[in-house]
């Protein structure tokens, strides 16, 4: 079972949250107010979360982490509030908790992320927007390059 748990923290890792126990996770909560749930029944939808959570306080978003392909629950779900200290409460009092028949695991999760792509085109060096834009224009539909008219084969013809 441990090297299942450990998979599972690195997963999650992965998504954006803090493994830091007990004072490293409350200020990582209040820098953020964003909690990761681990451990969420699959049916569980943003709606039954929100009604869940409201009691801590005034919840800013929902979000239920979904595949991809199947579009079904992962399991997962960050919940932002307003105010830090409504995710600490929260976090406090739902840590270990039955919901909808499974026990919850509450963390801290960092931030969400930013679109660090829009910050970095305008880092860009001339060659490197240059090679951006050739790889743009090479993903757009081109005319085989082998391709010549009928006027161009007759005229070349006539030239021999």
């Amino acid at each position: 079972d441990e090297s299942a748990e450990d998979g599972e923290e690195d997963n999650e890792e992965a998504e954006g949250e803090s493994d830091a126990g007990g004072e490293d996770s409350d200020a990582v909560l209040m820098d953020t107010a964003r909690l990761l749930l681990v451990n969420l029944p699959y049916i569980a939808t943003e709606d039954d979360i929100k009604k869940a959570f409201q009691k801590f306080g005034s919840i800013e978003d929902v979000v239920v982490l979904r595949d991809e392909d199947s579009k079904k629950s992962r399991g997962m779900a960050y919940v932002t509030y307003l105010f830090p200290e409504h995710a600490v409460r929260a976090k406090a009092g739902m840590h270990g908790k039955v919901f909808q028949g499974r026990v919850l695991r509450i963390k801290a999760a960092q931030a969400r992320p930013t679109k660090q792509v829009e910050r970095d085109e305008k880092r860009l060096s001339r060659k490197q927007e240059q090679l951006k834009k050739r790889r743009e224009n090479a993903e757009q539909h081109t005319w085989n390059l082998l391709f010549v008219s009928a006027n161009s084969a007759v005229s070349a013809a006539a030239n021999k």
